[in-house]
């Protein structure tokens, strides 16, 4: 995180009972909101942001609820994908951001989809990357081929975390 604080102003923005922990690079330009995949946190977008920034536009960089620097909420609920998208409704509100340029990855792509969708005058653009296509889900389905979905069943689970982060979280790292 240290490399996103160097960049923008670290703060705890109260949103629905929770606080979600925001780098903001500040400005007048055209806003940009990075939405992070899971299990990252807002940090994973340290080289957009300043890129970005440094192009003149706003940007916003959010850990998840559960992730990094933000509230943890003990209701499992609460971190479901109309929940989430409330929250960045009401988080670009407290921001007092009309209308934004969304980029989000992984996990938030998808919490993205509904929120764009029923909410699609808040957002200029909207930008998913790293996100795999449904249909090849469907598809594999059918021929069998479930077990290549594992991770999705593991992210439920109370494991999901420590496995993950075991050893250094290497399992993340290029050899």
């Amino acid at each position: 995180m240290n490399a996103m604080s160097e960049r923008g102003t670290m703060k705890r923005i109260p949103v629905r009972g929770e606080e979600y922990a925001t780098w903001d690079s500040g400005g007048d330009g055209a806003a940009v909101l990075l939405l992070h995949g899971w299990p990252d946190e807002a940090a994973i977008f340290r080289e957009q942001f300043k890129a970005l920034s440094q192009n003149g536009f706003r940007v916003i960089a959010v850990d998840w609820l559960g992730h990094g620097s933000s509230s943890k909420p003990k209701r499992r609920t609460r971190y479901s994908a109309p929940e989430l998208g409330l929250d960045t409704i009401a988080l670009l509100d407290a921001l007092e951001i009309e209308r934004v340029h969304l980029v989000a990855h992984d996990y938030g792509a998808t919490i993205s989809w509904e929120t764009v969708a029923r909410f699609p005058e808040r957002f200029r653009s909207y930008t998913a990357i790293s996100d795999g296509p449904s249909i090849e889900i469907v598809r594999d389905v059918f021929i069998g081929a479930l077990l290549n979905y594992y991770w999705l069943v593991l992210h439920g689970t109370r494991w999901a975390v420590p496995y993950y982060l075991a050893n250094g979280a290497r399992r993340f790292y290029s050899k």
